[in-house]
């Protein structure tokens, strides 16, 4: 059995269901209260008897711990996504894997969408068991300081689109979540119960360049076996992603299509946006917003140029310090890829030039802090090992950096022409070169799922934005 809780301060829930009231007036007799009229007993010796163990889907495996009244080694298990209908898969007793009463298969393509199992023998079926999913229960729950990461979910609506001010923002989510994992820990009586998995145990990480080695490419992007994947699931940095998604793939304005069309065709002083990888080519404004509809890009705020160079700067010697002391997880992916969309989304408040300012060597200097040296960052960067694919936050990430990327290559022939350009746009070349392979994304990577909407979304809300500022008002 699963539970979903969530923490509130003390009163709250009073107020939210308008108790005050009833609690402040006079207590009840209890002889006036009528008596109380016997119920059925519930069946419960009979629903145990009928009841076939444990399921749990956690990412694409299954794990089964069969009731004590069931030999896993004579029954068959039937999974279902919905109760009345047909079974999706039926599993054999030699398909399993393990012992000690926790069994284990990997599903097959369209089983990771059960919802339901029962054992089949002999004798007949058994009752229905729930098959918990893992990867959903973590990205619903919501614990770590709900006030806090409301507040600061609040203050990133009202800053609307790509602002300085969420580098600050995004750090105290962080802070929300070292708070609330120094706080929430497995009492010594939990992890010594016996209880066998790694319910009382932390998940194996690997390092990213081990992961890639092992991981499987997902044609399905994200649809297949096990549903999605986020790595960033039940922490409060999941906020931030959030809010990065809906800004991307909600940015979209159809007001601006025919300016796009009339006014810039040919005439882009920053260098054009390239298609990006992973994306068609061609945006389906169906994918935008949640409804499907366009939505009108929020106004713009001046960002200053040299606090954005300092910030850039402070980024260098904070995640190359990070990773010198050790592993770094995902909340540097999500950072990566602010990071990118914000000196994306802004080129036309910044020169392009190979100044300290220009929006150029800003995208370089952050993708050379996380991606080169011998202590890069990348090479210290750690993956639940449990992971059979990389997570779709990360895909989000990378396809950002690949849009920098190209980005930098397409203005390319005009950063040539300045002074000292030609030598940076040879340090271009050869961080492209590095970067890529870091990555480990293969081409099909970045024709499918995430990759390719990701890309599609994020190529038109950064072509919206980009030359919105290019039209005088």
């Amino acid at each position: 059995m699963a539970c979903i809780f969530r923490r509130l301060p003390a009163g709250e829930i009073v107020g939210n269901l308008t108790l005050d009231a009833s609690l402040a007036a006079a207590p009840l007799n209890l002889d006036d209260l009528p008596p109380l009229n016997g119920e059925p007993d519930l069946p419960l010796t009979e629903a145990a008897a009928s009841w076939p163990g444990a399921f749990e889907l956690d990412f694409e495996h299954l794990v089964w711990r069969p009731a004590d009244a069931i030999d896993p080694m004579v029954v068959n298990v039937e999974l279902f996504d919905d109760p009345a209908g047909a079974p999706l898969a039926t599993i054999t007793p030699g398909d399993w894997r393990g012992g000690d009463r926790r069994l284990t298969i990997r599903l097959g393509e369209g089983m990771g969408q059960a919802r339901f199992a029962r054992a089949v023998g002999l004798t007949g079926a058994s009752g229905l068991a729930i098959v918990a999913h893992r990867e959903e229960l973590r990205a619903r729950r919501r614990e770590r300081n709900a006030r806090g990461t409301e507040k600061i979910a609040e203050a990133m609506r009202k800053v609307g689109g790509l602002d300085m001010k969420l580098l600050e923002l995004m750090t105290l989510l962080e802070k929300v979540d070292v708070a609330a994992d120094a706080a929430v820990a497995i009492p010594t009586r939990m992890a010594r119960s016996g209880r066998e998995g790694a319910e009382a145990t932390a998940p194996v990480h690997l390092g990213y360049d081990a992961f890639l080695k092992i991981r499987r490419s997902d044609p399905a992007g994200g649809k297949g076996i096990g549903g999605k994947r986020n790595s960033l699931a039940g922490s409060s940095l999941d906020i931030a992603r959030g809010f990065l998604n809906n800004l991307s793939h909600g940015g979209r304005s159809v007001d601006l299509d025919a300016i796009l069309e009339e006014e810039l065709e040919g005439n882009n002083p920053q260098g054009d946006l390239p298609k990006f990888p992973g994306t068609s080519g061609h945006p389906r404004p169906d994918r935008f917003g949640a409804s499907g509809s366009a939505t009108a890009t929020p106004a713009r705020t001046q960002i200053d140029a040299e606090n954005l160079e300092k910030a850039v700067d402070n980024y260098w010697t904070t995640v190359r310090a990070q990773a010198q002391a050790g592993w770094i997880g995902p909340n540097h992916i999500i950072r990566l890829r602010l990071w990118m969309m914000l000196l994306l989304g802004n080129r036309s408040q910044l020169a392009c030039d190979v100044s300290n300012t220009g929006w150029p060597r800003l995208i370089v200097r952050v993708l050379a802090a996380f991606f080169t040296g011998p202590q890069a960052p990348i090479k210290k960067l750690a993956i639940d090992g449990r992971y059979d694919r990389v997570p779709d936050d990360f895909i989000e990430a990378w396809v950002a950096v690949l849009a920098a990327l190209d980005t930098l290559k397409g203005s390319a022939k005009l950063i040539a022409e300045m002074h000292g350009g030609e030598a940076f746009v040879r340090h271009i070349g050869l961080l492209d070169a590095s970067v890529r392979p870091l990555i480990g994304l293969a081409a099909g990577d970045l024709e499918h799922g995430v990759a390719r909407e990701t890309g599609d979304a994020l190529r038109v809300y950064l072509e919206v934005n980009y030359s919105r500022d290019l039209i005088a008002p």
